[in-house]
This record gives C-alpha cells, structure tokens and sequence, in this order.
C-alpha cells in the first residue's frame, strides 16, 4: 500500500540521490511503523511528540530530526493534494 509518506519521498523533490534514500529508509523503517496504522486526524502532536521521543532514544536525536522532517513533508504534500486540515 502506498502512503502519504511513500508519495512525499517518491515526488520529484531536487534531492540528492542519498537525501532520497535516507528519507526513504526513514519513512520505511520508523515513520510507517509509527505512525502508518492511524488516520490523519489522530496524528496530534502529543502522539508525535511521544513518537519522535521514542526514535530519538531508540536510534538517537539525527533519527527522530530526519523523522520529523519526514512527517512534515508528507502533510505539506497530503495539506496540497487537498487533504483536510482537521
């Protein structure tokens, strides 16, 4: 199944080949499993908060960054594509 996630990695972004691939390995190995089974409206920042905690203390503070800019991209991209707000 492709998800939000999935289409903001693959969407021509000017990136580097390694920024593609690093942000792909992170939405794959952290942001899917965290966060792929809720809908959009049950990503509230308590939940991202205690998720980006849990990366950060699980494979350091680089991981739960990346994470983050991952998360935002795939709402700016989902926010665009016409995804409502709340």
């Amino acid at each position: 199944m492709v998800t939000s996630a999935d289409a903001w990695v693959e969407a021509h972004q000017g990136w580097s080949t390694g920024t593609q691939r690093t942000y792909r390995s992170v939405v794959s190995k952290q942001v899917k499993p965290t966060f792929g089974q809720l809908c959009g409206r049950e990503v509230i920042p308590g939940v991202v908060g205690q998720a980006l905690s849990a990366i950060a203390e699980s494979s350091g503070p680089g991981a739960a960054k990346t994470a983050r800019a991952c998360l935002s991209g795939t709402f700016a991209l989902a926010i665009q594509d016409g995804a409502p707000s709340r």
